[in-house]
């Protein structure tokens, strides 16, 4: 079940999660794989992983998202992952993949800022980022 929820958190938290991630002193990292249709241009994106569960890392950044953390209180986090995707001329459809196979639980995805874009999910499900 995908559910929308609007304004998830109070403008106050909302605005300092987004002015720390938008802000110069955040670091985002090039990755050059953004799951794409075999043969398509190859697009690139900027990525910072603040949790990965699966080889033990938590990084400080994560104190940044801690109100969201609270308010989802989750029973586990498998990872908390940022993605900074350019802004493009046209829309780009990335293809529809699992970021953690045999993964049973629940996903959030969490936006900072409003874009062009939206989050298609395999059920026909769309979603704009705002």
């Amino acid at each position: 079940m995908i559910q929308v929820i609007d304004n998830y958190l109070p403008q106050k938290e909302f605005g300092v999660i987004q002015r720390i991630m938008l802000g110069s002193g955040f670091t985002w990292h090039y990755n050059d794989r953004v799951v794409m249709p075999d043969g398509d241009e190859p697009y690139f994106q900027f990525t910072h992983t603040m949790v990965r569960a699966d080889i033990n890392e938590i990084k400080p950044s994560v104190e940044i998202v801690n109100p969201l953390a609270y308010k989802i209180n989750p029973e586990k986090i498998m990872r908390i992952k940022c993605n900074l995707l350019t802004r493009h001329e046209t829309t780009v459809t990335f293809t529809f993949h699992i970021d953690i196979e045999d993964f049973e639980g629940t996903t959030a995805i969490y936006y900072i800022n409003t874009n062009n874009g939206v989050t298609k999910f395999e059920d026909g499900t769309v979603v704009e980022c705002r």
